[in-house]
């Protein structure tokens, strides 16, 4: 027996139910991916694009203003973590008014330290040593998970020059110098999949190290971020990739040399393993504060290489000292 084919209003049902079944895949999927990226990385329910950071046109992204929200973590701690209103962990700005020391810390994910509740990572450690030993004291924690060199100066001239700080404590990440150059990330070595700044041929240019670029909204879905991964450019030859990575230390020597364009004293915060940036730092006028390589006791491995409190408490003692010296050489021949 012959099947008539279907008339048009059926075909058109067969259309949209196909539709709407793809859509609630595709959003099954994301809800999905987003519920296991929270859980697993931030430690707590977040459906948002992130827990930790927004989109920023100037920046590429930036920590959310004004968000507080709960950490009950088994390995990084309990308590809240806190941003003010410019997106970063810290007290308002308004309170650098008054202060008898302005400090201002410059780093990326291991200083911003979403993981750790307040009280406990080093901005906040640094902060109660410093008040104890100098009294009204103001410290800027300019710090976001991704940044490279050149976003973190970014931040400095924007946020902390205007304050005429007292010191500057710039915290060195080994994937800094790929962070700063668009062909280290754009095959892998960076892999933040966003937007950003980079510094080339003297000025600030925007791009977008990844392939699918369907728009800002697009780009920000798991799964969007997924299918860049796998369309990922095949890895160059040793000799670009080395270029690369050169570059990038050429763009890192160039924002620390333009950090201390001022004069403020400025301390570099290293792991002893970094020697090529112990010398970029000296080189440039930096007095550094060597720490060893954190342990996997004082990460929260295997589930996330960044530190725990333990990990903040070494880098604290290992800066203490020189910061203590730095400012009290300053009080010594000019002070606020």
């Amino acid at each position: 027996m012959e099947v008539d084919p279907p008339s048009g209003s059926r075909r058109l049902f067969r259309i949209v139910l196909g539709l709407f079944l793809a859509l609630w895949i595709f959003f099954a999927l994301e809800i999905g991916l987003r519920t296991y990226k929270s859980l697993s990385y931030d430690g707590m329910l977040f459906l948002g694009p992130s827990a930790n950071n927004v989109v920023s046109d100037r920046y590429g992204w930036i920590s959310p203003s004004d968000r507080v929200y709960p950490k009950n973590d088994a390995c990084y701690g309990q308590g809240v973590v806190t941003y003010n209103e410019n997106g970063f962990r810290g007290p308002p700005l308004s309170e650098a008014e008054g202060a008898v020391v302005v400090v201002c810390l410059l780093g990326d994910s291991t200083l911003q330290a979403y993981q750790v509740p307040d009280g406990s990572h080093l901005g906040s450690t640094l902060r109660a040593s410093l008040e104890k030993r100098f009294g009204n004291v103001f410290l800027l924690q300019l710090a976001v998970g991704g940044y490279g060199t050149t976003q973190e100066w970014m931040l400095y001239r924007d946020y902390c020059a205007p304050l005429e700080p007292d010191l500057v404590i710039h915290h060195w990440s080994d994937n800094d110098p790929s962070n700063n150059d668009y062909e280290a990330e754009l095959y892998g070595h960076g892999s933040n999949m966003r937007r950003r700044p980079f510094w080339e041929n003297g000025r600030v240019v925007y791009r977008k190290p990844f392939t699918l670029k369907p728009g800002t909204w697009l780009e920000s879905l798991m799964l969007v971020k997924l299918a860049n991964l796998a369309l990922e450019p095949s890895a160059p030859s040793e000799a670009i990739h080395r270029a690369a990575l050169e570059r990038g230390w050429n763009v890192a020597e160039e924002m620390l040399k333009k950090i201390r364009a001022g004069g403020t004293p400025a301390i570099g915060l290293v792991a002893s393993e970094h020697k090529r940036a112990l010398e970029l730092y000296r080189r440039r006028g930096y007095s550094v504060a060597i720490y060893e390589p954190f342990t996997e006791q004082e990460t929260c491995l295997p589930r996330d290489p960044h530190p725990h409190t333990g990990g903040h408490a070494k880098m604290h003692d290992a800066l203490w000292p020189v910061v203590e010296r730095t400012l009290v050489k300053r009080k010594d021949t000019t002070w606020k």
